[in-house]
């Protein structure tokens, strides 16, 4: 093999990342599923695995929407608040005013559309870093949501939206949530992967100031990104709202932004911008759930599964320092 061929090689192991960065998230995803059906009494059950889906689906969402995000450089903390404005706005159109179903949909994908336009304006055009400006937008649109309904919640059991978003086919139960996770994430895939918009995304996290004289729009990149994390996370708000079946402007949405960092950085996106590794976002993502029904099916308090989720997040962060160093 020719020292060019080589070199090349080496430059691509190099972008690609190393193994525990690769193949970390899908291996303790692994690790963790199986000591859970070894220790954790009924968790090896057909009825768990289904029931993974609908729960994780808002926060694989969010985390597919963060990996282009954080791909960039960048940082989305206005997850919650995009979830509750969404979910709110839509169920007080469908419940409160009477109105079509589709026109509430379309009415929660474009304002989340829009904030994520907010966002990725002010951040690309004044440079003002993300997690200030998303920051104030989870404060001021959380802070609408809760306007909206008088800061009550607004019941649509038993509705359309109610009936889609709990749907199961076959007798087994297997969740229309799931059939969307596999849509989105070959969706998100190919974005990443097959177009120039997601090279140009990387290129913009890799290094702005080469990918600006490498004629990349920065610009528009950076707007785009946070307009798709946005209705993504609204169309997830959606499902989730129709799931529970209701729609409480003061909890829902709450810690979203969080798990869903959590799953990105544990699935080897490098939260300094870069490679976008949207399998692993979603098996951080399921890694996260595994945690919290752990602790739920051991009967321990909710507060440790959130700390045993900061551990994780600490220690993968940890090693994508410690391998940017070496």
């Amino acid at each position: 093999m020719s020292s060019d061929v080589k070199t090349a090689k080496k430059k691509e192991m190099n972008f690609e990342g190393g193994f525990t960065q690769r193949y970390g998230a899908f291996i303790f995803l692994g690790a963790l599923a199986l000591v859970d059906c070894l220790f954790v009494k009924k968790f090896a059950s057909l009825t768990t695995f289904w029931a993974i889906w609908p729960q994780c689906f808002t926060t694989i969402m969010a985390a597919l929407g963060m990996t282009l995000v954080i791909s960039t450089g960048g940082i989305d903390i206005s997850t919650g608040g995009i979830i509750t404005l969404g979910a709110t706005l839509c169920a007080h159109l469908y419940i409160n005013l009477q109105l079509p179903l589709i026109i509430c949909v379309l009415a929660c994908l474009i304002v989340a559309g829009i904030i994520g336009l907010f966002n990725g304006f002010i951040v690309a055009r004044f440079n003002v870093p993300a997690i200030v400006v998303t920051l104030i937008s989870q404060m001021v649109f959380r802070g609408v949501a809760q306007v909206i309904p008088g800061g009550r919640p607004i019941y649509i059991n038993y509705k359309l939206l109610n009936k889609i978003a709990t749907y199961k086919f076959w007798a087994q139960g297997l969740p229309i949530q799931l059939l969307f996770v596999i849509f989105f994430t070959a969706l998100f895939v190919f974005i990443t992967k097959k177009t120039l918009f997601g090279r140009q995304i990387q290129a913009v996290g890799e290094n702005s100031t080469a990918a600006k004289f490498a004629g990349i729009n920065n610009f528009a990149t950076t707007v785009w990104v946070y307009i798709i994390s946005a209705i993504a996370v609204g169309f997830a708000a959606l499902v989730e709202a129709g799931r529970v079946g209701n729609c409480n402007p003061t909890v829902m949405g709450v810690g979203s932004e969080m798990d869903a960092i959590a799953a990105v950085a544990v699935g080897g996106t490098s939260m300094t911008g870069g490679k976008a590794r949207v399998l692993g976002s979603v098996a951080g993502a399921l890694i996260m759930q595994l945690i919290s029904m752990t602790v739920n099916y051991c009967g321990w308090q909710t507060s440790l599964g959130e700390v045993l989720k900061a551990i994780v997040l600490i220690l993968a962060v940890c090693l994508q320092t410690a391998r940017k160093k070496s």
